[in-house]
């Protein structure tokens, strides 16, 4: 049992035994042709047979129960002993795991946060007489130290960054050992580094798969590399979740209907039109006509110049005169 049911009471235990039996066969019970029995010693159950005001875990059992076709009969523990046997070990309650001083949400599940103070006020005439600086506090979710550390470790340039530094030296700035771009830390080349920094902005649960813009605006307001733009692209494309759930604003296509089993030969053909192929006695094209029903295939020289009125003729004499009229003609 786990932690939270052993504070369970004793009628929520008794119908969590028969939850856990219900959940291990389930497969054979659940679309069960006629009404099982559940065979149980558990009198504390009749706690359930008048209404009840029901808490989350036991309305979600209910759901469950409405699933199957069962009926719950009683047994005395006198005559169920091969199953009361299991309780009454004398190592039962000592194998049970204990049940105090446990943390519910431990520290690891906070997020970390400092606090960082603001001097809005330091002038002379403000700290007289031992006045303190008046300032506040604002508070907010601390940087990953080891990520700056990484981009810090990183020491190799981009040729296009090289190539603005000396242009445009005035946009770049160095802070910490960080290189800065109009005040974003600049991400050298390297994949692995900037594949960790588009995973935390687009699959991270709080983050929820944003669309090309809105990571490219969310990365923006710390990092800056000048392929930036085209790699959340490329992330985007290639996320499975984002292609399968995303919607299509494109027209929907006309949906594809089966051709019908043709049921005798000759009632269903195929036409295609091969070619242009190398020349042979004046002929550069070759008509491909196919019976559907018996995959039986007829092949007939023509031109690529050939119209309406040859194929007609051509089908007259190599087509009808043997196998007749067909009742459908599929060609492109």
């Amino acid at each position: 049992m786990a932690p939270t049911e052993l504070n369970y009471d004793i009628y929520d235990k008794e119908l969590l035994a028969i939850m856990f039996t219900l959940d291990e066969w389930h497969p054979y019970l659940l679309h069960a042709t006629k009404p099982f029995e559940i065979w149980t010693d558990h009198q504390n159950l009749s706690y359930f047979r008048q209404p009840q005001k029901l808490n989350g875990q036991q309305a979600r059992w209910y759901a469950c129960l409405q699933e199957y076709d069962y009926e719950l009969k009683h047994i005395p523990s006198a005559s169920n002993s091969k199953a009361d046997i299991l309780s009454q070990l004398l190592w039962y309650k000592n194998a049970m795991p204990p049940n105090d001083n446990i943390t519910v949400l431990p520290e690891k599940h906070f997020a970390k946060r400092v606090s960082m103070e603001t001097v809005l006020f330091e002038d002379e005439q403000f700290l007289g007489e031992g006045a303190l600086p008046i300032s506040c506090k604002m508070t907010g979710v601390a940087l990953q130290s080891s990520m700056n550390e990484c981009i810090k470790a990183c020491k190799w340039k981009d040729s296009q960054v090289e190539r603005l530094e000396k242009e445009q030296p005035h946009l770049f700035s160095s802070d910490d050992g960080l290189l800065l771009y109009e005040g974003h830390a600049y991400i050298p080349p390297d994949p692995k580094l900037q594949e960790e920094i588009l995973h935390n902005n687009h699959d991270a649960p709080v983050v929820g798969h944003p669309g090309i813009f809105k990571m490219n605006e969310l990365i923006g307001q710390q990092y800056w590399w000048p392929t930036m733009l085209t790699d959340v692209k490329k992330y985007i494309k290639g996320c499975d979740a984002c292609q399968q759930n995303k919607v299509s604003h494109q027209a929907k296509v006309n949906p594809l209907h089966l051709h019908d089993t043709p049921t005798s030969p000759w009632q269903d053909i195929s036409a295609d039109l091969i070619g242009p192929v190398p020349e042979s006695k004046g002929f550069n094209a070759i008509l491909a006509v196919i019976d559907r029903f018996s995959k039986m295939i007829q092949l007939i020289p023509c031109t690529t110049e050939l119209t309406a009125r040859g194929l007609a003729e051509l089908y007259h004499n190599n087509i009808w005169k043997l196998h007749g009229l067909p009742r459908r003609l599929t060609t492109d």
